[in-house]
């Protein structure tokens, strides 16, 4: 998947339990949880790509990302199970003690799993299991799996960028029901 796609797939369905929530019960949503849960989820969606250096966040942090590719390759550590929990053990652990709000670390954490899942959607797949196997593993056979950058993976970051903004614009109250134009 591109950057973009994972940015609008991760925020799409990070975005449905809280605008299910807000159905239930919209003063349990304040603002700045949902804002720091969400750029957790953001920034979750990009890092596995951190061993890429001409990725989005490659080229940001390019000797932080050199070393990744050098010691890891792309699609490698960063795509495994132990990968989310590598960056979510010592968030939490740094947030508790600093007393950082904790859903910034939730949000990461997803936004990891979210990036993992849609690169299992891909023709590549992703070696889940590292260390111990480098088998790829996918969601779907193989001939429903698409190429990143190609036109479904175009297809899917709109799709999920619009989600997320017809449900982003519901939470903060722009009342944006598909009802109201029937």
């Amino acid at each position: 998947m591109l950057a973009r796609t994972h940015l609008a797939f991760a925020l799409g369905i990070a975005t449905l339990p809280l605008y299910a929530l807000s159905l239930v019960d919209k003063a349990t949503l304040q603002g700045v949880e949902v804002s720091l849960y969400l750029s957790g989820v953001a920034l979750g969606s990009l890092l596995p790509d951190i061993d890429e250096p001409n990725s989005t966040l490659g080229r940001q942090l390019p000797l932080l990302s050199s070393l990744f590719h050098r010691l890891f390759g792309h699609r490698g550590a960063t795509h495994s199970f132990l990968f989310p929990f590598g960056v979510a053990l010592p968030g939490w652990g740094i947030a508790s003690s600093q007393g950082i709000a904790l859903e910034a670390v939730i949000g990461l954490w997803l936004g990891v799993w979210l990036h993992l899942i849609g690169d299992m959607l891909t023709k590549s797949g992703i070696p889940l299991w590292l260390p111990w196997s480098e088998r790829p593993i996918a969601l779907l056979p193989l001939s429903y799996r698409f190429k990143t950058g190609g036109i479904i993976d175009l297809a899917l970051g709109g799709i999920f960028g619009a989600l997320f903004a017809y449900l982003g614009l519901n939470l903060w109250g722009s009342s944006l029901s598909i009802t109201r134009f029937l």
